[in-house]
């Protein structure tokens, strides 16, 4: 890191109409804070932290996490791992008086 720029202010007189009251004396001191993160702005203006250049891993990891949060959530909820799958893979009950095998023989 370095390669900070000096950078170098003039002020003009202040006391005329419309005059901006960051020319009185007292109130230099913005301008010249100012103008300091401008500098290590433009020094640092290649720079790229380490957590936005891995952001889509990490957001990768917590969604990950997350889902596994919900699915144990959820059999913690339902109970077991048998009541958590019927929620998702329902038994269809046959219908009362359906054999389907008496149907193959009446085919054949």
């Amino acid at each position: 890191l370095g390669n900070v720029l000096p950078y170098a202010m003039r002020f003009e007189h202040g006391g005329y109409n419309y005059s901006s009251d960051l020319l009185r004396e007292d109130m230099r001191w913005i301008i010249g804070a100012a103008v300091q993160v401008r500098a290590l702005q433009d020094a640092h203006g290649d720079f790229v932290p380490p957590f936005v250049k891995d952001r889509y891993f990490l957001l990768s990891i917590v969604v990950a996490s997350g889902l596994i949060a919900a699915i144990l959530a959820m059999f913690c909820l339902a109970g077991s791992v048998r009541a958590a799958s019927g929620l998702f893979f329902q038994k269809e009950k046959a219908m009362p008086g359906f054999h389907p095998a008496a149907m193959s023989q009446e085919g054949a």
